[in-house]
């Protein structure tokens, strides 16, 4: 079942913390979830345009991998640019950055550097197979 657009939910076990948030992809459901366990924090926005409510979720996280689907020069509903990526990652105080879901466009353009011209923190763009250690 679909959460309303604006419910947060959450659970925890021990000291892990779970939460979810609806994101605004058009008319189509989808969420962004934020990890929190052993001292550490990671965020994944899914399908999402950027919102306060993602901001929120972010807010503060250790890694942030974010949807990037469309280039700056054309935006898609429910889906962020490399501006709206960078954004959210300023907005939100997040200490690193991996942009992911990129549509085959985006191949013409170094994400990496978009997103680095307008946000200061470390970015990476997501390939099969990466791990990332918090």
């Amino acid at each position: 079942r679909r959460p309303p657009r604006s419910t947060l939910s959450s659970s925890s076990a021990a000291s892990d913390v779970y939460k979810r948030q609806a994101a605004d992809h058009g008319d189509r459901p989808a969420l962004a979830y934020r990890v929190e366990a052993n001292g550490a924090s990671m965020v994944y926005t899914g399908d999402t345009a950027l919102t306060d409510a993602v901001v929120e979720l972010a807010a503060g996280a250790d890694l942030l991998v974010a949807e990037c689907s469309a280039p700056d020069e054309a935006p898609l509903d429910g889906h962020m640019t490399p501006a709206a990526v960078a954004a959210l990652a300023g907005r939100a105080g997040v200490k690193r950055l991996v942009a992911t879901h990129l549509y085959p466009r985006m191949e013409e353009f170094d994400v990496a550097r978009a997103i680095a011209s307008s946000w200061d923190g470390p970015v990476e763009v997501a390939r099969d197979g990466m791990i990332v250690d918090l």
